[in-house]
């Protein structure tokens, strides 16, 4: 099993308990045996009758109105328009959990929310955040966690927009708490002094970078 995606899931659903997000997108295995074709067959009527639709189009009509060829589509007459319904996840005071087992490398996982609304701008000054946290090698947190005081393998960051949460991953030995105190103390840092013009460049030119390599691989 792979124990760093078996973390991961687990923080996540612990994070996000009681929240959309905080249930893997294939569900629950021990689930599958008890869903009858009945079920599934209400379930498939109801994402027909209830689901949000968004139609998207690209290519060249010639001038021929796009809602000629919606109506050739024949989807139902309902009046429904797809809409953004995800909450941010909103801080309720700090957890921890931990679970043992005979491993050569511990995981640890940390997850931050933040009071920001989700619209563009928050979105994209949280992706460039986490870049600058733990994005890439010239990151605050490898440099502290990795370089500095070896207390980690590997150490990175994500930054989720749905909801609007930074995420933490490392592989770390067995000192824990120094580990989490560092993370902590660079959160601390960028909150009062912020980041300096190079490393919001540089975190800009990254992502732009992946969202390159992205576009090239379709």
């Amino acid at each position: 099993e792979n124990k760093r995606y078996y973390a991961y899931k687990s923080f996540t659903e612990k994070m996000l308990t009681g929240e959309s997000s905080g249930i893997p997108g294939d569900g629950y295995a021990e689930d599958i045996d008890s869903i009858t074709a009945e079920e599934m067959m209400m379930h498939y009527k109801i994402v027909l009758e209830r689901a949000p639709l968004a139609v998207i189009f690209a290519g060249d009509l010639g001038g021929v109105p796009v809602k000629r060829y919606v109506k050739l589509l024949n989807l139902p007459q309902n009046n429904r328009v797809a809409s953004d319904v995800q909450e941010p996840h909103r801080f309720s005071g700090e957890k921890n959990y931990s679970e043992s087992e005979d491993l050569s490398q511990n995981r640890l996982c940390l997850g931050f929310s933040s009071s920001a609304e989700r619209n563009g701008i928050n979105m994209a000054a949280g992706k460039v955040f986490s870049e600058i946290l733990g994005g890439a090698g010239s990151s605050r947190l490898y440099k502290s966690v990795r370089e500095k005081e070896g207390l980690a393998y590997y150490v990175s960051s994500s930054f989720s927009p749905f909801t609007m949460c930074v995420s933490v991953e490392t592989g770390i030995g067995s000192d824990k708490d120094k580990c989490v105190e560092i993370i902590k103390r660079e959160i601390e840092n960028i909150k009062k002094k912020g980041f300096s013009r190079k490393e919001i460049s540089q975190a800009k030119k990254e992502i732009l970078k992946g969202l390159s390599a992205l576009s090239d691989s379709k």
